[in-house]
């Protein structure tokens, strides 16, 4: 993975990312769930960045290579769909973005519950591609009960909570696992 103009802008948090993928890959494979799900933190990173079209193309291809590792409903995979999600919003695809973001927030609650913090992060982005589409209401209405759920469950100053509170988008990202 070629990051030069990213270690330029923001050092060391692209190398960390890029570092974790590559050393993930190397021990474990390509395909390992592990490397797949590092990758997945390295789209992460270029949307923070600006790198839109970039964060796209990897989250898109770190979604599928989820899917096919782990199946579609592995929590890992409803996570990466999360990001793809996110990427294609930031890059004003938002009318796709509401699709994946519904079908993955179903998935997640029937796989996990409604009252699973990736279910109700889910559905916060929702809300928000939701209010870019003029669907006020319906975003509102998914805005509140994540809120309400987020701060039943993790409490209202937790970082989560006050994140989605003030209408940030959420995201996913893998935390590196011992191997």
């Amino acid at each position: 993975m070629n990051l030069g103009w990213c270690r330029r802008t923001r050092p060391h948090k692209c190398d960390l990312a890029e570092a974790t993928a590559t050393h993930y890959a190397a021990q474990l494979g390509e395909r390992h769930p592990y490397a797949i799900g590092a990758r997945d933190n390295v789209a992460t990173v270029m949307r923070d960045l600006g790198e839109h079209r970039v964060a796209l193309e990897l989250s898109r291809q770190a979604a599928r290579q989820m899917r096919r590792a782990v199946g579609r409903d592995h929590p890992w995979a409803i996570g990466c769909a999360k990001n793809e999600v996110a990427a294609l919003a930031a890059v004003g695809r938002t009318d796709e973005a509401a699709v994946l973001g519904r079908e993955a927030a179903d998935r997640s609650a029937r796989v996990l519950g409604d009252a699973h913090v990736l279910t109700i992060s889910l559905r916060a982005g929702l809300a928000l591609d939701l209010a870019e589409l003029g669907e006020r209401e319906e975003s509102e209405a998914l805005h509140q009960d994540a809120v309400t759920r987020l701060t039943s469950l993790l409490g209202a100053d937790h970082p989560h909570t006050r994140h989605i509170l003030e209408r940030h988008r959420p995201y996913w990202d893998f935390e590196p696992q011992p191997i």
